[in-house]
C-alpha cells in the first residue's frame, strides 16, 4: 500500500507531517464518502519538571458513505518529531514508511486503517493522538481532509505561558464564502482557544491529479502558528546554531587542483575559479532532499558531502561556500524561502518561512546567488524560485553574526527566455521552405529544458531537441546535422539544425499562401476548467519568442500581410507582429511574456479567451504572387 505525499526542493519535515489533506469550498459531484463530523485539537503544553514543552494533537473523525459502499483509508503521518501515541478505529491499525516523492531520505511514516463502508448511510469512526516533541516545528496547519467535510471543528489551545504565540490566517476568502468560521474563547486558566468551524467543504482527493497545480501553501487556507520565535533575531540565531558543523575538508588543495582546476589554478582569475567550483558542484554532487527531524535543518559536513557525492540543498550550499572561502572569495551559506511560500522571513519569523538553502558569494563587487541544485544555471543568473525573497546569511565562524539580505527580482525576460528563430528561403519549386532553426535558451527555461532532455537519456537527447524544433507537423529536422552548445557555465544554450517545412506552403495558380507560425515548444495550452478545483500555474515568469524570417526569391512578391495583434492580461503580454522591412523579406514574430504564472480559477476563462485570440492571429497566412517565374 502506498500513500502519496508532496515535497518540494528543501521542504522540511513538517511540510509533510501536517500536509495530509487540504481544503476548498463546496462538494464535488464525484464524491461518495464524506467526513460528516470531526474534531481536531492542537494544545501547547508548557515544560514541567523533566518533561520539555510539546504540542498534543487529538483527532476524531466520523466518515459516511452517501451513495454506495466504498473502501477508505483514514490516515495520519508521524515521524521522529511528530510521535504517534495512539490510534483506534474499526479493524487493525497499519503502519508503513511514507517517504515523500523526490526525497532521498526522510523518517515519515503513516498510520492508517483499511475500512469498508458497506453501503449508503454506513459510518465508521477513527481516532489518533500525536505529540509534537519540538513546538518550533509546529509552524503551520492545513485545515482539511482528503474527503469532503460536512462538519468539523479545529481548535488550537495556547496557555498563558505562551502569550506571544498567535495564529495567523492565510488564503482565506475575504467574504467568508470558503465555509470557514472563526471564533475565540478563553478558558478558566487563561488559555486562548482559536476555534475554526468547517462546514460543507470539498475534499482534495479529486484535485490530486490536476495538471500544473501550484503548491497548496499558495492557495489553500492555512493557519500560521507564529511567536515560538518571539523575534526575527531569535529565529536567525536558531538557524545559525543548528547550522554549525565542522567545515574542514582534508586535502582541499589537492582536490581543487586535480578535480576542479585540472592543474590550471595558477592561471585562473578569482571569477574563473568561482565559476569552475560552482560548475563542478552542479555536475558532480547529486541533489537529494533529506527530511528527518532536525536533520531537515542541519547541513551535512562539506567533507561528507564531497565523499558521498550527494547532498541536500543545505549540504550543497555549505560545501560551495567552504570551497569558495578557501580560495579567498567572500561566500556564505544562506537559508531562504522559495516562491512556494507566500510570505518572507522578516514578516513571519517562523520555520514555515524557509524551505531552501543557497550560497551567496561576492566577487569583484558582484553578488551572486548560487543554487547548485540547478544543474544548468550559470553563476550570474538568479533562479526564479528565490527572486524577491529574503535570506539569512549564516556566518563563516561560530562567533560570527548573521546578516539578512533581499534577493533581487528580475524582469520576466531576464528570468527566462526560450527563443526559436527560423531563417527561411522559398524552395525553387515554390512548394516548401528551407533554412535553419536556431533555439536559444537562458535562465530558468534553460534549466528546465536541459533537465528534461537529460532525463530522457543521452541516446535520445538530440532526437528530442530536433522534435522540439519542428514548427508544424510535416516539417523535417535533420537530427544528424543538429548542433548544440549547452555548457552549464554559459548563460545560454544554443541548439541549431537545418529545416525543411513543406506544410507551411500552399499554392493556388499564381498565388502562394504561407503560414509562418511555429506551434512547437510553447508550453501554453487551453486550460480545462471543467470541475477544476485548484489554480493553474504556468511554467514560470519569462519570455517565449518564435520568429520566422522569410527571404523571397526573384519573381515573387508580397501581396498581403496580416494585421498584427497584441493583448495584455493580468498574467501575460501576448503579441504577434507581421512586418516587411524590405521588398524581399517578410518577418512574423510572435511572443508571450509571462508576468504572473499563477492563474486563479476565476481567471481561467479570460486566459483561454486571450490565448485563443493570439493563436488565431498567429495562424494567419501571408500571400505572395508570382510575377516572373
Amino acid at each position: 500500500m502506498k500513500f502519496a505525499t508532496s515535497a518540494s526542493i528543501g521542504r522540511r519535515c513538517f511540510w509533510v507531517i501536517l500536509t495530509f489533506a487540504y481544503l476548498t469550498a463546496m462538494s464535488h459531484p464525484k464524491d461518495n464518502v464524506m467526513l460528516i463530523d470531526g474534531t481536531e485539537t492542537w494544545q501547547f503544553i508548557p515544560p514541567k519538571g523533566n518533561n520539555p514543552a510539546c504540542v498534543k494533537n487529538h483527532i476524531s473523525h466520523i466518515y459516511e458513505a452517501t451513495r454506495y459502499g466504498e473502501q477508505i483509508q483514514p490516515a495520519v503521518f508521524y515521524n521522529d518529531v511528530m510521535k504517534l501515541d495512539k490510534a483506534s478505529g474499526k479493524g487493525k491499525a497499519r503502519y508503513e514508511s511514507a517517504p515523500s516523492r523526490n526525497v532521498f531520505h526522510d523518517d515519515n511514516r503513516v498510520c492508517y486503517f483499511d475500512m469498508k463502508l458497506d453501503g449508503p448511510g454506513k459510518k465508521s469512526k477513527v481516532q489518533f493522538e500525536r505529540t509534537v516533541t519540538d513546538p518550533a516545528m509546529f509552524s503551520f496547519l492545513h485545515l482539511s481532509n482528503q474527503y469532503p467535510v460536512k462538519h468539523k471543528e479545529t481548535r488550537i489551545i495556547i496557555p498563558p505561558d505562551y502569550s506571544g504565540i498567535t495564529v495567523e490566517e492565510h488564503n482565506f476568502t475575504p467574504d467568508g464564502s470558503s465555509g470557514i468560521s472563526r471564533r475565540m474563547e478563553e478558558l478558566p486558566d487563561g488559555s486562548r482557544v482559536y476555534i475554526y468551524e468547517l462546514n460543507n467543504l470539498e475534499g482534495t482527493i479529486n484535485a490530486a491529479d490536476e495538471f500544473r497545480t501550484p503548491n497548496p501553501f499558495l492557495y489553500r487556507p492555512i493557519l500560521l502558528i507564529k511567536g515560538w520565535f518571539p523575534t526575527l533575531d531569535d529565529l536567525c540565531r536558531w538557524h545559525v546554531d543548528i547550522s554549525r558543523v565542522d567545515t574542514d575538508i582534508p586535502g582541499i588543495d589537492t582536490f581543487l587542483k586535480e578535480n576542479v582546476y585540472c592543474s590550471e589554478g595558477n592561471s585562473l582569475s578569482p571569477r574563473q575559479k568561482l565559476e569552475r567550483i560552482y560548475s563542478w558542484v552542479q555536475k558532480n554532487i547529486r541533489y537529494v532532499a533529506y527530511e528527518e527531524g532536525e536533520s531537515g535543518h542541519r547541513p551535512d559536513t562539506p567533507a561528507e558531502v564531497l565523499r558521498k557525492r550527494y547532498g541536500d540543498c543545505k549540504g550543497m550550499a555549505l560545501l560551495l561556500a567552504t570551497l569558495l572561502q578557501h580560495e579567498g572569495i567572500d561566500a556564505k551559506a544562506a537559508v531562504i524561502g522559495t516562491n512556494n511560500i507566500g510570505f518572507n522571513i522578516a514578516e513571519t519569523p517562523s520555520l514555515a518561512a524557509t524551505d531552501h538553502s543557497i550560497c551567496v558569494a561576492v566577487e569583484n563587487g558582484d553578488t551572486l546567488y548560487l543554487d547548485a541544485t540547478n544543474e544548468y544555471i550559470a553563476a550570474a543568473h538568479i533562479p526564479e524560485a528565490i527572486q524577491g525573497k529574503d535570506a539569512i546569511l549564516l556566518p563563516e565562524n561560530s562567533d560570527g553574526n548573521y546578516t539578512m539580505i533581499r534577493v533581487p527580482r528580475l524582469t520576466p525576460a531576464a528570468t527566462a527566455t526560450d527563443s526559436v528563430n527560423y531563417n527561411y528561403t522559398l524552395s525553387p519549386d515554390l512548394k516548401s521552405l528551407h533554412g535553419t532553426a536556431t533555439r536559444t535558451l537562458s535562465g530558468d527555461f534553460k534549466e528546465a529544458y536541459l533537465s528534461i532532455y537529460s532525463a530522457k537519456g543521452e541516446k535520445y537527447i538530440d532526437e528530442n531537441m530536433a522534435i522540439d524544433l519542428v514548427p508544424l507537423r510535416r516539417s523535417s529536422i535533420s537530427v544528424e546535422s543538429l548542433t548544440k552548445q549547452v555548457s552549464p557555465s554559459s548563460g545560454i544554450a544554443v541548439i541549431e539544425a537545418p529545416i525543411e517545412n513543406s506544410e507551411a506552403v500552399t499554392t493556388a495558380e499564381q498565388a502562394i499562401y504561407i503560414e509562418l507560425n511555429a506551434q512547437n515548444g510553447v508550453s501554453l495550452d487551453r486550460i480545462d476548467n471543467h470541475d477544476r478545483q485548484s489554480p493553474y500555474r504556468l511554467p514560470g515568469r519569462g519570455r517565449i519568442v518564435r520568429e520566422s524570417v522569410l527571404t523571397l526569391p526573384p519573381g515573387v512578391k508580397l501581396t498581403h500581410l496580416p494585421e498584427s495583434f497584441s493583448t495584455t492580461t493580468p498574467h501575460a503580454v501576448f503579441s504577434c507582429d507581421f512586418s516587411a522591412p524590405a521588398a524581399n523579406t517578410v518577418i512574423m514574430r510572435k511572443s508571450v511574456e509571462i508576468t504572473d504564472p499563477m492563474i486563479a480559477i476565476q481567471d481561467i476563462d479570460g486566459w483561454n479567451k486571450s490565448l485563443a485570440q493570439w493563436e488565431n492571429a498567429c495562424k494567419n497566412q501571408i500571400e505572395l504572387s508570382i510575377t516572373n517565374h
